[in-house]
């Protein structure tokens, strides 16, 4: 069987069988990875496996057998069924869709009918495409190609009773049977010159219309360049409408979508043909301005130049840069849309521009927007770069813009950049192996509509002015500064504010945003300068590095548990931190350090907890309210260990040595000290839960809260510094306590 089947298929480096003979078996069939091939085409588009479609599956005694379609309707993955029987057959992994009677492989040739007429019914949206499974090195799957193209025609106020279409392209052959050669990488229908009238023309017939409608139209080609072009629609033999040019140029491409120009019945004239086919026609539109509309996918063999004024709509198609960009010249202004009759934005395959270099590169003065639903992509440099010398640039995006293996951010402005704007405005900027927004030159950068933004460093700024209202950040690198340089100074930072040499001001605004990395936030400046601000106002972070620059209002919450080297430092007033359900730890410092004014939100599962066995300094405490400062605890469940004596430690403190006041407002949360009651009778065990510094006019008011041991308002708090809110009590359970108790007691108490 091995023998005769290397006869058979003596050009295929391997064949695998996938049936057996007598029962019925499955096989399933996919289809090439291309975002408009699939095998029937529905109006928006795409092409899924439709019920009632049939294969020819070929076995090795060089006939073939019927698979059907089993599962997998409206899906790009199928299961087909069939039958083999007679004696020493089995399936190979070639096939054909759809199925055809006079299909046929002799050696690497395959034999293909396409029908001169199709039957659709209803479905006149739902025709075939022409597929061919050739053996890989799996078993039991069907993996098809395309070997021709589709052309779609979309009618408007067609007329009642029409009932039939048909197709003529420039005299070529469009059915009939055609060799295709099934060694070739790629194996394609090519159209050919003919003679033969009856494989000029195809016939799609269909129920006929009972009211005037519009009518969607799919006719397989094969791949080939036609001049001319002819078609009519029928009510029976009457031709209700008809069009020819013998000037009309089409080009049909294996795997390809070719959508014609819709036509309004009654109104059409002219050419059928205007769509972009070349990266020459696509410069003379762009030359010529205002709005082009992509109706085919493109390779492109030069670089583009926008002068004027365009806007282009990618309308689902892609285009290919290979090496080549589009430069964007002085005070050209480009729009960038895929607003595709029939592709969905989620779909982000489809609308792209993809390219090895610099995908877009701009002149003073040029203004570029991306909407929503773009996807630009480049393989080894920028999405956007923004030369040298530039000023009064503008860039607004809500697009899809990646960059892969590149020694570049995805977009990046040079140090020498005279004035830039951009606007992220949703979408998402990413970059595998580099920076993913790196703004060198002086930029004003803002950032709004939750984009997703990452890279190894996911924004670094080095002059002008950076504002985040929203979005998501995470850096993929470890943390590292390196000297200023050609190109980012960090990685694994989620906003990197770094003064360039140019020494120009440099501000940043943080308003919102999630922050993932394992550094949230770096700043610095260059030199000597001090020109350098940073502020904090709100957002939800996963370290502490934004906590040094918190501003007056700011809001921010904790997105992951953090751990201290050194003490949040609040000295902005009324800041807002919202622990949510996670946890603080500071082995070694107090954790909140408050000189301005704090309140802090948060349940019993947010621990705060402050341990200084690792100290050298002294005590620590999880909250300590001096210089004039106030918090006010609203939540959360804050702990104190020992110091490295093994003595107490206390929790919450307002006051200091120095003479200055603090003032904490307890309202929830649990406060325990974690270590054993220490030996020195000064420090009793449980005195210091809650603690004053004498004489500075602190205090410490208790309106509620769940405290271990220490009962809050009772000696020894000392000198009424620590008191209960006015018509507040004490209970143990359901016990009112009214006088001190023992510190060798291990009891809750509460207050309410």
């Amino acid at each position: 069987m091995i023998a005769v089947t290397s006869l058979m298929f003596s050009n295929c480096s391997h064949v695998d069988y996938i049936g057996t003979v007598g029962n019925e078996q499955e096989v399933t069939a996919t289809m090439e990875n291309e975002p408009q091939q699939r095998s029937s085409v529905n109006d928006n588009g795409y092409f899924t496996w439709s019920t009632g479609d049939r294969i020819n599956i070929f076995t090795s005694n060089g006939k073939h057998v019927i698979g059907k379609l089993k599962y997998g309707a409206g899906t790009p993955l199928a299961t087909f069924t069939y039958s083999i029987f007679g004696d020493d057959v089995e399936a190979t992994g070639f096939a054909t869709y759809p199925y055809n009677s006079g299909n046929a492989i002799n050696g690497n040739m395959l034999t293909v009918c396409m029908p001169d007429t199709y039957d659709l019914g209803s479905q006149t949206d739902n025709t075939n495409a022409m597929m061919v499974a050739i053996p890989k090195t799996f078993n039991w799957s069907l993996q098809f190609q395309h070997m021709a193209g589709l052309v779609r025609f979309r009618f408007r106020n067609v007329p009642a009773g029409v009932d039939s279409f048909e197709l003529s392209l420039g005299g070529k052959k469009i059915n009939g049977t055609f060799k295709v050669n099934l060694s070739a990488d790629n194996p394609v229908i090519n159209t050919a010159t003919t003679e033969n009238d009856t494989e000029k023309t195809t016939v799609l017939t269909f129920d006929a219309l009972e009211e005037q409608s519009d009518l969607t139209l799919f006719v397989p080609v094969p791949a080939g360049e036609y001049k001319g072009l002819s078609i009519c629609l029928k009510a029976g033999d009457v031709v209700e409408w008809e069009h020819s040019s013998e000037t009309a140029s089409n080009k049909v491409s294996r795997k390809s979508l070719k959508i014609m120009p819709t036509i309004t019945i009654g109104t059409a004239s002219g050419e059928i043909d205007n769509s972009i086919q070349s990266a020459q026609e696509l410069q003379k539109a762009l030359d010529k301005g205002g709005e082009i509309k992509l109706t085919q996918s493109l390779d492109l063999d030069q670089d583009i130049t926008v002068k004027g004024s365009s806007s282009l709509n990618l309308n689902g198609m892609n285009l290919n840069l290979g090496d080549h960009t589009i430069m964007v010249e002085e005070n050209g202004t480009l729009l960038l849309s895929n607003n595709a009759e029939a592709v969905t934005k989620t779909q982000s395959s489809n609308g792209s521009i993809a390219g090895n270099g610099d995908i877009i590169t701009t002149g003073s003065g040029a203004e570029i927007t991306i909407e929503e639903g773009v996807a630009l992509s480049s393989a080894g440099n920028c999405c956007i770069f923004i030369p040298s010398g530039a000023e009064n640039v503008t860039v607004n995006t809500a697009g899809q813009l990646s960059t892969n293996d590149s020694d570049y951010a995805t977009i990046y402005v040079n140090g020498n950049v005279k004035s830039a704007t951009i606007n992220i405005n949703g979408g998402s900027v990413t970059n595998n192996v580099n920076t993913a927004i790196y703004a060198a030159g002086k930029t004003d950068l803002t950032i709004s509509g939750n984009p997703y933004i990452s890279g190894t460093s996911s924004v670094e700024i080095r002059a002008g002015k950076l504002v985040v209202n929203s979005g998501t950040f995470d850096s993929t690198g470890e943390f590292a500064v390196t000297e200023n340089g050609n190109g980012s100074t960090t990685s694994g930072v989620d906003i990197a504010v770094c003064q360039h040499s140019t020494g120009h001001a440099l501000t940043a605004e943080i308003k919102g945003g999630n922050f993932n990395g394992l550094r949230n936030m770096y700043v610095s400046q260059y030199g000597s300068n001090t020109n350098v601000t940073a502020k904090v106002y709100g957002g939800t972070y996963t370290d502490a590095s934004a906590f040094d620059y918190l501003g007056n209002n700011a809001k921010v919450s904790l997105g992951w548990d953090i751990t201290l080297d050194k003490p949040i430092a609040v000295t902005a007033d009324d800041v807002t931190f919202n622990l949510g359900r996670y946890d603080i730890t500071a082995p070694s410092c107090d954790v909140f350090d408050v000189t301005g004014s704090l309140t802090v939100n948060g349940n019993y599962d947010a621990v705060i907890y402050a341990g200084s066995s690792q100290s050298e300094t002294g005590s620590v405490c999880a909250v300590w309210a001096h210089g004039g400062g106030n918090a006010v605890l609203n939540g959360g469940y804050y702990k104190v260990g020992p110091d490295k004596d093994g003595n107490r430690n206390d929790c919450i403190y307002a006051g200091s040595s120095d003479g200055t006041s603090g003032s904490i407002t307890i309202n929830a949360g649990k406060y325990e000290y974690t270590g054993p009651a220490s030996e020195d009778t000064d420090k009793d065990g449980d005195s210091f839960l809650l603690n004053c510094k004498d004489n500075t006019g602190s205090s410490i008011t208790v309106n509620a809260g769940e405290f271990k041991n220490h009962v809050p308002g009772y000696e020894p708090t000392g000198n009424g510094e620590v008191t209960l809110g006015s018509g507040k009590a004490v209970y143990y359970g359901n016990t009112p306590v009214t006088e001190a108790h023992s510190g060798t007691t291990d009891k809750w108490y509460l207050v309410k």
